[in-house]
């Protein structure tokens, strides 16, 4: 009698458990619901400011783009079929109504409240964690959770085919993600971060022809004082940026904004048939096309009038130096229309204006060959009016000479500058060592432009 008894026992502890295990397992399924964002809803919330959008490290020369929820749900849509997944689901009779997304922990996860045979609840967290290398960004499924704890193992929903590992070209939404480094996902924000980003933010200046007409006359900018740091392999002036970006991210797209506006016409239409769609708009709302335009088209007139400014004066200079209206005693010119002055631009119509943009002080009228536009005005050295007799002394006086114009720019390099041609003047640039040169020999040199002005 008490063996039976004890057999019972036993038995009843069995049939305990058996029951048990699938009711324990059924009340935590049932206890675990997730709280789910539905994926297609989460892109139509606002995305990041451009004050939050961007981190520089100064130290690893890297640069961090984060992107909030809807900027990772807009992705996640892209580049995921989610029509394919939930049809393998219900194959397997698995339905749901919506999919969630949730970017925490190291993982970007795709989430869902299923039931199976519309009995059994699955709620399922499947986990990818994010990885980039050039530019490419990998999402490789990590892990898998039924319910808040339980984890199963990746097997379990292989037969959700592709998803497994999903990989995309992220140079697709913009050309910024082209040096990819690393990945992260935390706090509702994935966090891709790119090396080199200067290289980034100055890739459309290209052969710097028109940054550097601009910058003599409009100051050095920004991206061109990179692209100098860059082409010099100056580590100082390197530095100086990632620092001062790394301070102030908001400068980020701005810098940008100034290389495409100084960028040529061909690189600048290059750009923008690469990059557009919605989520470059995200990344960079103020880069917009037609401001960029706006600005090119508004600094094209501003530098044209600046030119037409210096031509004015170069050309006025010339015109009183052919019709010996300027005397030389061989170590400087003297304006004889102006009491006999010492030269200088003071002197004539406009110097107001090239004032308010260009450092006249750094200034000095030398020799240089005849330009085309007075090649049938100009006279012989020796014709011209002299104050004492050792005026060319050090010079040939039977070559035709006239005054051009020598100083630093509004860029900051020594440059030399004459009318090439009717209402067109050029800026040749100088040496440092030869500028210096110049401004210090008593008496006034003579500059072949024929050749490399150095």
């Amino acid at each position: 009698m008490k063996k039976k008894h004890t057999g019972l026992i036993v038995f009843l502890i069995i049939l305990a458990i058996l029951i048990a295990v699938p009711v324990a397992f059924y009340l935590y399924l049932s206890n675990s619901t997730l709280e789910i964002d539905d994926i297609y809803t989460i892109p139509q919330r606002v995305t990041l400011s451009v004050n939050d959008r961007f981190r520089v490290n100064a130290a690893a020369d890297t640069m961090d783009i984060r992107l909030n929820k809807s900027d990772t749900a807009y992705i996640m849509i892209d580049v995921m079929d989610l029509d394919e997944i939930r049809a393998g689901l219900e194959e397997y009779e698995i339905t749901f109504d919506r999919f969630g997304l949730s970017v925490d922990d190291g993982y970007v996860s795709l989430e869902l409240n299923a039931r199976w045979k519309d009995f059994l609840p699955l709620p399922v967290r499947i986990c990818f964690a994010p990885e980039c290398e050039g530019k490419e960004l990998e999402l490789r499924m990590e892990k898998i959770f039924l319910g808040r704890k339980l984890k199963l193992g990746g097997s379990v929903v292989r037969f959700i085919g592709d998803v497994a590992e999903v990989t995309t070209d992220m140079t697709a939404y913009s050309r910024v993600f082209s040096n990819m480094v690393s990945a992260h996902a935390d706090d509702d924000i994935l966090t891709v971060t790119v090396a080199e980003p200067l290289k980034w933010l100055t890739a459309e200046i290209g052969d710097g022809v028109k940054l550097e007409l601009w910058n003599d006359y409009l100051g050095l900018c920004a991206p061109g004082e990179i692209v100098a740091a860059l082409e010099s392999g100056n580590g100082e002036t390197y530095q100086k940026w990632l620092s001062e970006l790394e301070a102030h991210p908001d400068m980020i797209a701005e810098t940008k904004w100034q290389n495409l506006v100084y960028a040529s016409t061909i690189a600048l239409r290059e750009f923008y048939l690469n990059e557009k769609g919605e989520m470059f708009e995200r990344i960079f709302p103020n880069l917009d096309e037609a401001s960029v335009k706006a600005q090119s088209d508004e600094n094209t007139a501003v530098v044209a009038e600046m030119r037409s400014q210096l031509c004015s004066i170069a050309h006025d200079v010339a015109e009183l130096f052919c019709a010996k209206g300027i005397a030389t005693d061989g170590k400087q010119f003297y304006n004889l229309k102006a009491k006999k002055a010492p030269l200088s631009i003071d002197q004539f119509p406009g110097a107001d204006e090239v004032s308010q943009w260009l450092d006249t002080s750094t200034m000095r009228f030398v020799f240089g060959h005849v330009a085309v536009t007075y090649m049938n005005y100009a006279p012989a050295l020796k014709k011209l009016p002299t104050i004492g007799k050792n005026a060319f002394d050090h010079i040939d006086e039977t070559q035709v000479y006239i005054p051009y114009m020598v100083f630093v720019s509004a860029a900051g390099r020594p440059v030399m500058a004459y009318e090439i041609a009717p209402e067109n003047i050029a800026l040749y640039s100088l040496s440092w060592e030869r500028y210096e040169s110049v401004m210090a020999s008593e008496w006034i040199p003579f500059i072949d432009q024929r050749y490399a002005p150095t």
